[in-house]
């Protein structure tokens, strides 16, 4: 007896607690993610064939002292099979085939409940619905496993494919326990069901890691993607801003768009990662919007500046970071606005700060900034010479600019051999 159902026996025990444990560790994360796992479904599935087999196995009655086959409950687990069957299968074939799964669980239910009514009430024995519920099994597995095997001829199943393998296979192992009772006179240990079912719940344990981390993987591109739009957004906000800023001086149109680009190009080269740069670029597009706190005459004047306009246009800086300071989802959004004029020696305003304290982003814009006004036209001048261009910023670099972004500006306008550097970089 133990020799040959004791490890059948042993094996459909640990399938047991392997299921409960399997089905704990998914309502838990469902409950903790809230998220719904179909591998639940298959676990009480899996539990309740595993209860069927403790129930009809012929090492039970040597542990237990309780014959079962006679009782109810290995018909009542044996006509449960087919529920959370039908709802696994369904999920995970995104309710492709519903409607005939859903026939033949209102016909499996029928079944379960009319056989347990006649029992209860005396007047049938749950051993004369043997045959119905054999049928019924068998409709249930040919059904599933013809869904199956249409999915695979049409590509489908590779939604659902660890799951595939572990039921076909368990339909295999079930065929070859039919073989031996056949031969050894319906008398079997139940061992390759039992092998069947196990791989069964394992696949199904590794469908769902798959679909979990599948899920997991798509909505961080969903949620990318989303970054990407809304990031794409502000910087069309921003440009149409930052327009409206650069309109203020007819001769300082495109400006703002032009020291954004040049302002991620040396930041590119310096080593600032996309996100940095496309962040650099939108501080770029903003770093005059203080302009906006200027009146427009002092802005527009041909002619020299008095003193006092001197200064209003010296206010524009702070002007900036105050407005750029309300939005708190980007703190550093005001870093360039506030101190793109301060000068590496510290020369510079409003703060006169010098070196390393000023910004690096501030730093690079001053360079972009700088290029852009000595390459741009003015209400006073023309564009400068490309070969003053040069020795403006070669002179400047450690006084006015970051020997370093200097350095790459210069490392940029070497490329620009046609001196239409503007047109490469927009």
């Amino acid at each position: 007896m133990i020799s040959r159902y004791g490890l059948p026996f042993a094996l459909t025990i640990v399938l047991f607690v392997a299921s409960i444990l399997v089905l704990l560790v998914a309502v838990f994360i469902s409950v903790l993610n809230k998220i719904n796992m179909d591998m639940v479904y298959a676990a009480i599935g899996i539990m309740n064939v595993s209860c069927w087999l403790i129930s009809v196995s012929q090492f039970t009655p040597f542990v237990t002292g309780i014959y079962f086959v006679d009782g109810i409950m290995g018909f009542l687990f044996c006509m449960m099979i087919p529920f959370p069957l039908l709802i696994y299968v369904d999920l995970i074939q995104k309710g492709r085939y519903h409607r005939l799964y859903v026939v033949i669980f209102i016909i499996s239910l029928t079944n379960f409940l009319f056989w347990s009514v006649l029992h209860f009430n005396g007047i049938f024995s749950f051993q004369k619905a043997v045959g119905y519920i054999d049928t019924i099994l068998a409709a249930v597995s040919l059904s599933v496993s013809a869904t199956f095997i249409y999915d695979i001829r049409t590509g489908q199943v590779k939604t659902y494919l660890y799951t595939a393998v572990g039921y076909l296979s368990f339909v295999v192992f079930s065929l070859i326990e039919i073989i031996i009772l056949l031969f050894n006179q319906n008398d079997s240990s139940l061992i390759s069901m039992i092998i069947g079912i196990m791989t069964l719940l394992i696949m199904v344990v590794i469908q769902q890691i798959h679909d979990t981390t599948q899920e997991k993987h798509s909505l961080e591109q969903k949620l990318n993607k989303k970054n990407v739009e809304q990031k794409q957004m502000l910087i069309h906000i921003v440009q149409t801003l930052a327009g409206t800023i650069d309109a203020k001086d007819k001769y300082t149109k495109g400006h703002s768009g032009r020291v954004a680009a040049y302002s991620k190009e040396i930041a590119k080269r310096f080593g600032y990662s996309e996100s940095e740069q496309n962040d650099i670029y939108i501080m770029g597009l903003l770093h005059d919007i203080g302009k906006i706190g200027v009146p427009d005459a002092v802005i527009n004047k041909t002619g020299k500046l008095t003193d006092e306009e001197y200064a209003m246009i010296k206010k524009h800086p702070v002007i900036g970071a105050n407005i750029l300071a309300n939005i708190t989802e980007m703190p550093d959004l005001a870093l360039g606005a506030k101190w793109h004029h301060e000068k590496y020696s510290g020369q510079g305003y409003p703060d006169g700060i010098k070196g390393d304290v000023i910004p690096e982003q501030a730093r690079i814009i001053a360079v972009a900034d700088a290029y852009d006004a000595m390459t741009s036209c003015r209400s006073y001048r023309k564009p400068m010479p490309q070969e003053l261009v040069i020795k403006e910023i070669r002179d400047g670099s450690g006084t006015h600019f970051d020997p370093r972004f200097a350095e790459i500006m210069l490392e940029i306008i070497s490329e620009d051999k046609d001196y239409d550097l503007k047109e490469k970089i927009e």
